[in-house]
């Protein structure tokens, strides 16, 4: 949809290799996606090791913001 940037980061051994990357990579276009909606979606409603949810709440405060 436009306008929107949605993430399913699920990961099987509970670590995300790429989660610094990927969070960095989305501050530098922070600008760029001014007024748009971010979505972390989640298709495990268990809360799993490296399950979307289980990543979502390791988060920083700011990056779940």
């Amino acid at each position: 949809m436009p306008g929107r940037l949605a993430l399913v980061a699920n990961f099987d051994d509970g670590a995300w290799p790429g989660q610094a990357d990927f969070l960095r990579a989305l501050r530098s276009a922070a600008p760029a996606l001014s007024g748009s909606e971010r979505i972390w979606l989640a298709q495990e409603s268990r809360d799993l090791p490296g399950a979307e949810r289980a990543l979502y709440d390791a988060l920083p405060p700011t990056d779940r913001a």
